[in-house]
């Protein structure tokens, strides 16, 4: 599905219209990343929950020179959908 498509049913599903709806659309994620920046997990009911994990440094390997290299802890965004979703749509 394409963004104009997704745009078009969200204005005729809310009532909106399609420039609101747009817009909406074109904030959400900026909105999300700040908010699981701040510490705040983000949980859309019925979908799934936005958070910040913490991945571990690990050991890895430069795949040109096959020498080891240290990746270093860094936090990542990560989704997590509602359990009726896990298992596939």
């Amino acid at each position: 599905m394409r963004k104009y498509e997704l745009v078009r049913l969200l204005a005729a599903e809310t009532g909106v219209t399609q420039g609101q709806a747009k817009a909406v659309l074109d904030a959400l994620p900026d909105v999300v990343l700040s908010l699981v920046q701040a510490g705040h997990p983000v949980r859309f009911a019925g979908l799934g929950t936005f958070q910040a994990v913490t991945r571990q440094p690990r050991k890895a390997r430069n795949l040109q020179t096959g020498e080891p290299v240290m990746v270093p802890a860094r936090r990542m965004l990560s989704f997590r959908a509602e359990r009726k979703y896990r298992k596939g749509v």
